[in-house]
């Protein structure tokens, strides 16, 4: 898996001219944070999940959800949990 990861290319759109003429920028295309996660492909992740029953005795959070969460976190250098949920939910 991990010579899959390291032949891949990241091809990331962050910003264009804006066409109003102001000078501006603005995104476009998908966000960063979506275009690192495919790294780590969504079969091969739910292959974990399966092989070691993550999802045994979840409530209704996901593994998935979990991991993107505190990868957020850590992309964002969050420190604490009370730092990390004002942040995603600014997201919602």
């Amino acid at each position: 898996m991990a010579s899959t990861i390291s032949r891949r290319v990241v091809k990331i759109r962050l910003r264009s001219y804006s066409p109003d003429g102001g000078g501006r920028f603005m995104e476009t295309g998908r966000l960063v944070f979506a275009q690192l996660m495919d790294f780590l492909p969504r079969h091969d992740f739910d292959l974990c999940v399966r092989r070691y029953a993550g999802d045994r005795r979840s409530r209704g959070f996901s593994c998935r959800d979990q991991y993107l969460c505190l990868a957020f976190a850590q992309l964002t250098f969050r420190e604490s949990l009370r730092d990390i949920e004002p942040c995603l939910r600014a997201f919602e």
